[in-house]
């Protein structure tokens, strides 16, 4: 279920399946597409970023992490250009993780935060543009 941005009703976008998780949805600037985390119980690989057109047609994905490892792409914002997605890269426990960022359509992978703190939730300031973790953690 997403809030629709231009009637502010809740309406399914992603519709339910069984061993399918679908979450942390995060609207485009400009209202036609929405980000979201998948994972996909017993398929072998952690969640991944996908974007949905707001009909919930033309899913596409643009982010997941190498299958066998237990690793997850959460928690994709949007920048305010609508040019880049800022997610988080974590451990399975959530005991580790990093903030990068990448194209909507999949290209320009980049890290953006990195060392012995853990960074997730990242979010962008509406004016400046500029992205921030919303949970910053010394690595223990």
């Amino acid at each position: 279920m997403a809030i629709d941005p231009t009637t502010l009703t809740e309406r399914v976008i992603t519709p339910s399946v069984a061993g399918r998780y679908d979450g942390s949805p995060d609207w485009s600037p400009d209202g036609s597409r929405l980000a979201f985390s998948r994972f996909v119980a017993g398929s072998g690989q952690g969640g991944a970023i996908h974007t949905v057109a707001a009909d919930g047609s033309d899913v596409e994905l643009v982010s997941a992490p190498a299958p066998g490892i237990d690793i997850h792409h959460i928690t994709p914002a949007w920048a305010p250009s609508g040019k880049r997605i800022a997610f988080s890269v974590a451990e399975d426990d959530g005991a580790f993780g990093h903030i990068f960022t990448i194209r909507p359509n999949g290209n320009a992978l980049k890290q953006i935060t990195s060392g012995d703190v853990t960074d997730l939730d990242p979010s962008w300031r509406p004016v400046s543009g500029r992205l921030r973790a919303g949970d910053v953690t010394p690595r223990r």
